[in-house]
């Protein structure tokens, strides 16, 4: 079976139904937790990692291009290279904590100066062929997060 946008509907399924909902202030259903921290809309990358909720701002992670933080005990990178669009990673090997930095467009760990690509793989150095760990997000809107974590950290806020 296959879909069609020829429904006999007037409607356009080329253009967003939402519209400037992801602007606007207004949230079209009732939340019993809200929170100031950032604004209701923003694009948010949340983790829960051993029970601690933290959420991360999609566009702080973009402009930052990678991001090295802690969950807990959990040490993590996030790094960004295309819009909207986020990686994570546990930034351990072998032990190791590691911490990444982007130069001239390249990943690199501060350690042993390995190149990472975007998933997560070391193409050179003393790490070549290593793989990180990939952790789970939960992107979303700060909301909708909050609604449902209102014990969340916010990165930069600690």
């Amino acid at each position: 079976m296959v879909l069609t946008t020829d429904t006999s509907y007037i409607r356009s399924y080329a253009t967003d139904p939402y519209g400037n909902y992801y602007t606007e202030p207004r949230i079209m259903f009732p939340v019993e937790n809200s929170d100031d921290r950032m604004h209701s809309k923003e694009i948010i990358i949340g983790f829960n990692q051993d029970n601690i909720y933290k959420a991360y701002k999609q566009n702080e992670i973009e402009s930052n291009v990678i991001i090295n933080d802690s969950i807990g005990e959990t040490p993590v990178m996030l790094i960004s290279l295309y819009s909207e669009n986020s990686r994570a990673f546990e930034r351990t090997i072998n032990g190791v904590m590691l911490d990444f930095e982007y130069v001239d467009g390249k990943n690199f760990d501060s350690q042993r100066n390995s190149e990472w690509i975007y998933d997560g793989l070391s193409i050179s150095g003393e790490y070549e062929g290593e793989q990180l760990e990939r952790m789970s997000i939960e992107p979303g809107f700060w909301f909708e997060w909050i609604a449902f974590h209102p014990q969340t950290l916010v990165y930069g806020d600690e």
